[in-house]
């Protein structure tokens, strides 16, 4: 596929599909308020693809979303289409493990999954999340990414909220402790066949980058970053910082985006500004794999 125009999409699906999935959503939407309030029922597991599960906890705005709505979200449509069995994909900040497992579901027993998540109550559910699935090739690192080994302090917090960081965070709430940090270089570097690395990290972004320079001169896998400005200056980053790192590397940057249905790859220019409001994340491509001469072909289909 082009590195710009169709990243994925489902052909064929037709009204009736889409029929039956806004029925299921009316249903869940309905039984979620009385699952939330009874504890047996509040963590239900739902299905994301391929055979795979995730504990949904009802009582998380994450974890309702994931039960009315499941997982069709530009990045899972990434994920979709980039990844291949035998290939290998690193989940930093992999929180309860969306894409971990379905990740690991993709590249199957001959891939490997490489995940990272500090936060101690959301590495629990990341673990149950692993034992539900029972995928071997899945390695699960209580570990944050930067641009240093060491330990350093972290601001956790509670029940799996995807807002702890290396940085206090802008919410209340929050229990400082301590962790071990390591770098991409460091854990990763040798892993076969890296094709994709997720970074979700609450504005660590760009100090694992810059823990990164063997995988941006050697390996060269494709990257996915969330890009958040207030969260990247809590840590001393920026987009800014962020662009220039990847441009040095001679790596191509796009935003996701969605077009009848499909997730499509939308070439960046120089400013990052153009990312769509609620989808934060830019794609990073080698430039020696980013066939633009097919662009406007690719998007006329």
């Amino acid at each position: 596929m082009s590195a710009s125009g169709r990243v994925s999409g489902r052909g064929g699906s037709g009204l009736f599909h889409s029929a039956v999935r806004a029925a299921t959503i009316a249903t869940r939407t309905a039984l979620s308020e009385p699952r939330r309030r009874v504890p047996s029922l509040r963590r239900p597991a739902v299905g994301i693809g391929g055979g795979t599960r995730i504990v949904a906890d009802l009582g998380t705005p994450w974890g309702l979303a994931l039960y009315r709505y499941g997982l069709r979200d530009c990045l899972s449509g990434l994920l979709r289409d980039v990844l291949r069995p035998g290939d290998a994909f690193v989940d930093g900040g992999a929180h309860v493990g969306l894409y971990t497992f379905l990740a690991a579901a993709l590249v199957g027993p001959s891939g490997r999954v490489v995940a990272f998540e500090p936060a101690l109550e959301t590495m629990a559910m990341l673990r149950e999340n692993h034992a539900l699935n029972g995928f071997s090739w899945v390695t699960i690192h209580e570990v944050a990414l930067a641009d240093v080994q060491g330990r350093v302090p972290f601001w956790t917090l509670p029940r799996a909220s995807g807002f702890s960081s290396l940085a206090r965070p802008e919410v209340a709430g929050s229990r400082h402790v301590e962790v071990e940090i390591t770098t991409l270089d460091d854990a990763v570097a040798d892993l076969p066949r890296l094709k994709l690395v997720k970074l979700d990290l609450e504005g660590a972004e760009c100090r694992a980058v810059r823990g990164a320079a063997s995988l941006l001169e050697q390996t060269r896998p494709d990257f996915v970053i969330e890009v958040e400005p207030r969260h990247l200056a809590r840590q001393g980053g920026s987009v800014a910082e962020l662009q220039g790192l990847f441009a040095d590397a001679h790596f191509v940057a796009f935003a996701l985006d969605r077009e009848e249905g499909r997730t499509i790859l939308r070439r960046l220019g120089r400013e990052w500004a153009a990312l769509r409001p609620g989808e934060p994340n830019v794609v990073l491509r080698p430039l020696e794999r980013c066939d633009e001469s097919s662009e406007a072909g690719r998007r006329r289909e």
